[in-house]
């Protein structure tokens, strides 16, 4: 979630059930500030390929440079999942 853009950030901070950057320290931070907003705790995981495998997610938002997503958005990674 770091340099993500306000509107997702707000988004998820009201509705995501879990966060993920390969970056440790802004993973804490994230899942931290989500769980607040929240009051309840979230999931947090640095591999998104956690995420796509967890059956109780539907979507995925990536914000990242397209640079940086373009593995998480391949179809082979995504499944059934939205992105």
């Amino acid at each position: 979630m770091h340099g993500a853009g306000e509107n997702v950030r707000q988004d998820a901070q009201r509705r995501g059930r879990c966060v993920c950057d390969v970056d440790t320290a802004v993973l804490a931070k994230a899942a931290a500030t989500v769980t607040e907003a929240q009051g309840k705790q979230v999931k947090s995981v640095a591999d998104f390929r956690r995420a796509l495998d967890d059956k109780s997610i539907d979507a995925l938002v990536i914000a990242a440079p397209d640079s940086l997503a373009r593995a998480a958005r391949h179809p082979r990674n995504v499944g059934r999942k939205h992105v």
